[in-house]
């Protein structure tokens, strides 16, 4: 006689209380400060910091992208860092970059295809999907 398998899953066992919730890492403020000198900062900075704490290698990319902002649109121009979240969630997908600008839609896109092919397309291999770059336009 074979032995009866039990085939049914194991009940679910449910959390009654919450989590301890770990406190959250943070950027050094000598980084998160040169950031602020780079880029309009729209987030909180203290999300910022925690974002870029966790995704630490965005910090040398991040300043590389505004020297190569610097190049292609000039210095008067200082772009946005924005922290974009996933729908109906607390969880933050990424961080864009922002350019700002009075250019018109034909004339922006030139340049940020200019951008795209000859830095952008290789070095957001770096950013690991984390990074996004795009236009914003102002009056």
């Amino acid at each position: 006689m074979t032995p009866e398998i039990n085939t049914r899953p194991a009940p679910l066992r449910y959390l009654r209380q919450p989590l301890p919730r770990r406190a959250p890492k943070r950027l050094p403020a000598k980084d998160l400060a040169q950031l602020a000198e780079l880029y309009t900062v729209r987030s909180p900075p203290e999300m910022v910091s925690e974002f870029l704490a966790e995704n630490r290698y965005l910090v040398k990319l991040l300043k590389e992208t505004r020297r190569r902002i610097t190049h292609y649109f000039g210095a008067e121009t200082k772009p946005l860092l924005e922290l974009v979240f996933i729908p109906e969630t607390d969880i933050l997908d990424k961080i864009w970059v922002l350019v700002p600008t009075k250019l018109s839609a034909e004339a922006a896109l030139a340049i940020l295809d200019r951008f795209d092919e000859a830095w952008w397309l290789d070095a957001c291999v770096e950013s690991k999907g984390n990074l996004n770059i795009g236009l914003e336009y102002i009056r």
